[in-house]
């Protein structure tokens, strides 16, 4: 009997002992750290909080630190976008010779833009751009009276077959792109019947830029855009009778700075940049060719969208283009700026 007492306090001595040592052993909870806190401007937009999703200005997400943008938008890994842009476009300049004005020109552009984009993965995006509308070109002369004559374009834009790109780097991502549009076939603007809106040819519009995290919610970047102009077919009034023409040059860069700034569930993006258009060289059917002078192009406007739920976009943009001075022939133009504006509505399934 005393044998037995002695063995079990043996045996609650060691248990004893065993309990002290895994408690002694258990890791201490560690404080929380900097990378596990909430980012105070990720809780601002809850719907895109936490997500690779959609594109926002949101500099870092669970899948990845890419920093991203709505200016430069991916719908985001095997996930769909469809986006209406409707806008409208007008611009006035004088044209004349020598220095004596003898005419004025007006251009109109109301047009319904819409898009189809897909994400192949969250940093890789292909898609397809489809335009209708309608643009006018009135030529009022300095005279009295004073005659007019009128170009009119309906139906469909060039189809634009496009691809978008992202790479991730510390606190900031390399942009890259490329947009093959597609004219089909030659346009046509003459005073007779309404010509199209196609371009005549093709062109291909590479692109490379950087976006870098400025501050939390922010979103400072830079890109470089090149439009490479092909031969272009068309028919036009402007020299008194419907001629054929082909239309070589004309191939853009543009260097585009811009800001992205986060409000909640609102976005806003203002830009300005600096480029130039190529020389143009025009020739009429049986007749002379006519150099038009490369001209500079000074784009800015804002853009701004608003996350209505997870999968509704809508947004405002203005877009404006300064023209520089040219001469085309022996007729010189004035500069001018085109002003578009626009809305649109983007749903993400």
């Amino acid at each position: 009997m005393q044998y037995s007492k002695q063995y079990v306090l043996v045996i609650l001595s060691l248990f004893s002992i065993s309990a002290m040592a895994q408690n002694s052993t258990k890791p201490k909870s560690k404080p929380r750290q900097k990378s596990d806190q909430i980012q105070p401007y990720k809780r601002q937009s809850p719907a895109i909080e936490n997500s690779d999703e959609f594109s926002s200005n949101k500099t870092e997400t669970k899948k990845s630190n890419a920093v991203r943008t709505y200016y430069f938008f991916q719908p985001g890994a095997k996930r769909s976008a469809i986006t209406l842009t409707p806008y409208y476009s007008t611009y006035s300049t004088e044209t004349g010779i020598g220095g004596f004005r003898f005419q004025t020109v007006k251009y109109t552009e109301t047009v319904a833009l819409l898009s189809y984009e897909f994400g192949l993965t969250s940093n890789h995006t292909v898609g397809l751009n489809l335009s209708f509308g309608s643009s006018e070109l009135k030529y009022a002369y300095e005279t009295n009276p004073p005659p007019e004559e009128t170009e009119k374009e309906s139906g469909l834009g060039d189809i634009v077959l496009l691809y978008k790109g992202l790479y991730p780097m510390k606190k900031m991502s390399l942009i890259y792109g490329l947009n093959f549009n597609y004219s089909g076939t030659k346009t046509s603007a003459t005073s007779t019947v309404t010509g199209t809106r196609n371009s005549g040819g093709m062109s291909f519009a590479p692109m490379v830029g950087v976006q870098y995290k400025f501050t939390p919610g922010s979103v400072v970047g830079a890109k470089l855009n090149y439009l490479f102009k092909m031969e272009r077919s068309m028919t036009s009034s402007a020299t008194g009778a419907n001629v054929a023409i082909k239309e070589t040059g004309g191939s853009q860069y543009l260097l585009t700075a811009f800001y992205e700034k986060q409000f909640g569930k609102f976005f806003l993006t203002p830009y300005v940049g600096f480029g130039n258009a190529g020389d143009v060289t025009t020739t009429p059917a049986g007749g002379t060719a006519v150099a038009t002078k490369g001209y500079t192009i000074i784009p800015f406007g804002f853009d701004s969208l608003y996350q209505m739920s997870k999968n509704l976009q809508l947004g405002i943009y203005y877009h404006g283009d300064n023209h520089g001075a040219y001469t085309s022939g022996t007729l010189e133009v004035l500069s001018f700026t085109q002003h578009q504006i626009g809305l649109f509505g983007r749903f993400l399934f």
